[in-house]
C-alpha cells in the first residue's frame, strides 16, 4: 500500500513538473495599471510582462494611440525557477524568463476610457493581456487655484541663460488673511524639468536650487519624487507676494503667489518643452456654518507647457564649425623640416572657455576651403576624426606641401558669440616651415658601372665565363657544365612565364577601373570605421558618428563612381537602388545617415554613437556583397 502511494505521489509530481515545463515554454502576456482613476492631463504607470516571448518581441500597443500618449520607460528582465528532486533525480523544469516593459500613459480626453489589451504574436497566434477601464476626470473651471508656466525668453542662442517659472496663485482664506496653504496638508507639485533635460545645463544641482525654500514649519508645497535624507517628502515655501486678478464672477481677488523658478543654460541647438505642470491637493473652499471650520475642495490644476527654441542665426558663415562662445585655437606640427611631397601632420586644438558650447558640437574645419592653404598644400583627409581631452578637442590632418618655401597660414573659423549675437572670426597661429625641393639624382648617378678589378682570371671565379674578359689566355680551365646550363635556361624560362602571367594579371587589374574603385572604397570605408571606433574609446561620440557617415558615403560613392562629398541619405539610397542593393539595406542606410545628419551640430549620446558604429559594421559587409553581385 505504501509503495502504491509512493508511486502515485511520484506520478503526481511528475505531472506537476510536466505542467510547469509546459508553462515555462508557453508565452503569456500580463498587463498592470497603476491607477483606475486620474485627472485629465495626469499620467499613469503601466506595465506589460511578457513571459517566454521570442527574443526581441515587444508588446504591441498600437491600439493605444487613439486615446493615449504612450512613452516607453525601459524594461526589466526576471527569471524564475524551482528545484524538484524525485527519488534522488533532479526533475526541475527550465527557468521561465519574463520581461517587464514599463510605460507612461497620458489620456487625451476625459471620461471613461478603455485601456486596450496589449498583445504579442507567436507565429500566427495572437497572445493578449487584459484590458482596463480608466476613469479620467475632466479639469473643472475654477478660480480657487490658478497655475501657469512662463519662460523669460522663448527663443535663445546656445549658452544664453533663460528662466523657467511655475507660478501658483491661491485664493485667500475666507475672512482670514493667513497663508491659504498652511491649514492643510501640503499640495503636491509635479514638474517635468526637475531633472535637467538633455542638452541643457542648470545653475546648481537640486539641493542648491531648493535648499533656501525648505519650509521650517512643514507647511507649503511638496515636489513629487524629491525626498530628504530620511526618504520623506519635504515641504517648500515658495511664497513671493500677492497679485490681483479677476475671479470667475468678475470680482477682483488678491491671490497669494507662489513661484518655483529655475535657470537653464542651453548647450546645444534644439527645441525644449517645459510642462505641463500640475498642482494636486485639497484647498480651502469656504467657511462652514458657525465660522469656525473650513470646507475643503480636492482639485487638480494644470499649467500648459511652454517651449523654448534654441537656435542660431540662419546666415551662418560657411566656415562655422559649431563653436559657440569663447575658444582658443592653436595649430601644431611635430616637424618643420621636410621636402616637397612629404607628409606633414597638422593638429588643430580648440580649447573652450567656461560656459561655452559643448565640444561635441565642434566639427573638423574644411582646410581645402582655405584658398591660401589649398594652393600650397594637398589636404589628404578633409574630415579627420576628433579627439577630446578635458576642455580641448583636436583634429589632426595630413598635408603634403606642393612646393618649396611654403608656410602654414592662420586657420580661421567663425564662432558664434551669444553675448553680441554675432559671428566672429577665430584664427590660429601660423607655422613657419623649412620646405625644400625633393632630392634629385644626376643622370650619371642613376646607372653606374662598377670598376673592374684587373688581374682576375676566369679560373679564379670558378663560375664560367664573365663579361669584360677580353683576353682568351685567361680561360685556363673551362668551367662550363651542361647540366648547370640546362637548369639555368629552364629557370630563365620559368621566370619569364611567371613574370608574364603576373604582368598580365597586374595590367588586367590596373585596367579594370571598377575593380580599382571597389578596392579603394573598401579600404577607405574600413579606415573611417576604425577611426569611429577610436573616437568611441575617447568618448567623442560626435566624431564617431561622423566617421560612420564618411564610411557609408565613401563606400557607396567611390564604389559606384559617384562623388561622396555632400551625399545625403536620399542620394545614397538612389545610388544603392541603381546598384540593385536590397530594400532593407537601403532603408538601414537612410536611417543611419538621417540620424547622423540630425545630430550634425547637436549633441549625440555615447550609447547612440555606439549603436551607429555597430549598425554600420553589420551593414557595410552586406552592402559590399549586394553591390558586388551586380
Amino acid at each position: 500500500m505504501k509503495t502504491a502511494r509512493t508511486c502515485l505521489s511520484a506520478a503526481l509530481l511528475l505531472a506537476l513538473a510536466a505542467s510547469h515545463v509546459f508553462a515555462a515554454g508557453s508565452p503569456s502576456v500580463e498587463a498592470r495599471m497603476g491607477a483606475s482613476q486620474v485627472y485629465e492631463s495626469e499620467s499613469i504607470a503601466y506595465e506589460v510582462h511578457v513571459t517566454n516571448g521570442k527574443d526581441g518581441v515587444k508588446p504591441d500597443l498600437s491600439d493605444f494611440k487613439t486615446d493615449f500618449e504612450v512613452v516607453e520607460l525601459g524594461q526589466n528582465t526576471y527569471t524564475s525557477s524551482f528545484k524538484m528532486i524525485i527519488n534522488g533525480q533532479d526533475v526541475s523544469p527550465d527557468s521561465g524568463v519574463t520581461i517587464g516593459y514599463r510605460y507612461q500613459l497620458t489620456p487625451k480626453r476625459s471620461g471613461t476610457l478603455m485601456v486596450p489589451a496589449p498583445f504579442i504574436m507567436n507565429g500566427n497566434a495572437k497572445i493578449s493581456g487584459r484590458s482596463f477601464a480608466l476613469q479620467v476626470i475632466a479639469i473643472e473651471k475654477q478660480d480657487l487655484v490658478l497655475t501657469e508656466i512662463s519662460v523669460s525668453k522663448e527663443r535663445v542662442f546656445p549658452t544664453q541663460p533663460f528662466d523657467v517659472t511655475l507660478k501658483i496663485l491661491v485664493k485667500p482664506l475666507p475672512n482670514d488673511d493667513r497663508d491659504p496653504v498652511s491649514p492643510l496638508d501640503p499640495p503636491r507639485v509635479k514638474i517635468t524639468w526637475k531633472d535637467v533635460p538633455a542638452g541643457l545645463k542648470a545653475q546648481g544641482d537640486i539641493a542648491e536650487w531648493l535648499q533656501r525654500s525648505v519650509s521650517q514649519t512643514g507647511r507649503g508645497f511638496r515636489i513629487e519624487t524629491i525626498t530628504d535624507n530620511f526618504g520623506q517628502l519635504p515641504a517648500f515655501n515658495f511664497f513671493t507676494g500677492r497679485e490681483k486678478r479677476p475671479g470667475m464672477d468678475g470680482r477682483e481677488i488678491n491671490y497669494f503667489v507662489f513661484e518655483l523658478k529655475r535657470r537653464f543654460i542651453p548647450q546645444q541647438i534644439g527645441s525644449f518643452e517645459f510642462g505641463p505642470a500640475t498642482v494636486k491637493g485639497e484647498f480651502v473652499n469656504s467657511v462652514a456654518p458657525g465660522g469656525r471650520r473650513f470646507t475643503v475642495k480636492p482639485l487638480l490644476a494644470v499649467a500648459p507647457a511652454k517651449t523654448v527654441q534654441v537656435a542660431l542665426q540662419k546666415d551662418a558663415p560657411q566656415n562655422f564649425n559649431g563653436c559657440i562662445g569663447k575658444y582658443e585655437l592653436r595649430a601644431k606640427t611635430p616637424s618643420k623640416d621636410l621636402r616637397v611631397g612629404d607628409p606633414l601632420a597638422l593638429t588643430l586644438e580648440f580649447e573652450r572657455a567656461t560656459d561655452s558650447g559643448l565640444l561635441e558640437s565642434i566639427a573638423a574645419p574644411d582646410l581645402s576651403a582655405i584658398t591660401k592653404l589649398a594652393a600650397d598644400f594637398t589636404v589628404v583627409d578633409k574630415n579627420p576624426p576628433g579627439q577630446t581631452s578635458g576642455n580641448v578637442k583636436s583634429y589632426t590632418y595630413t598635408l603634403r606641401p606642393k612646393k618649396a618655401g611654403v608656410v602654414i597660414p592662420p586657420i580661421t573659423v567663425s564662432v558664434f558669440e551669444p553675448k553680441t549675437e554675432k559671428f566672429e572670426e577665430l584664427a590660429s597661429n601660423s607655422i613657419a616651415l623649412n620646405v625644400t625641393d625633393a632630392a634629385q639624382l644626376r643622370a650619371d648617378e642613376v646607372i653606374s658601372g662598377a670598376p673592374i678589378s684587373a688581374g682576375r682570371s676566369v679560373g679564379e671565379r670558378g663560375s664560367g665565363i664573365f663579361q669584360n674578359v677580353a683576353d682568351p689566355t685567361e680561360i685556363g680551365r673551362p668551367a662550363l657544365s651542361a647540366a648547370l646550363y640546362i637548369e639555368l635556361v629552364a629557370g630563365l624560362w620559368l621566370a619569364y612565364f611567371f613574370g608574364f602571367v603576373g604582368l598580365t594579371f597586374y595590367r588586367h587589374r590596373a585596367g579594370d577601373s571598377a575593380l580599382q574603385r571597389r578596392m579603394k572604397a573598401q579600404a577607405e570605408s574600413a579606415t573611417h570605421l576604425s577611426g569611429a571606433r577610436a573616437a568611441l574609446k575617447n568618448n567623442d561620440a560626435t566624431s564617431a558618428a561622423l566617421g560612420v557617415q564618411r564610411a557609408l558615403t565613401g563606400l557607396i560613392g567611390i564604389w559606384n563612381g559617384v562623388p561622396p562629398e555632400g551625399m545625403t541619405a536620399q542620394d545614397a539610397s538612389a545610388v544603392l537602388e541603381k546598384a540593385k542593393a536590397s530594400q532593407s539595406s537601403r532603408d538601414e542606410t537612410v536611417r543611419l545617415l538621417d540620424s547622423i545628419e540630425a545630430a550634425k551640430y547637436g549633441s549625440i549620446a555615447g550609447m547612440e554613437a555606439l549603436s551607429l558604429v555597430e549598425s554600420a559594421e553589420k551593414l557595410i559587409p552586406m552592402l559590399q556583397k549586394e553591390m558586388g553581385s551586380n
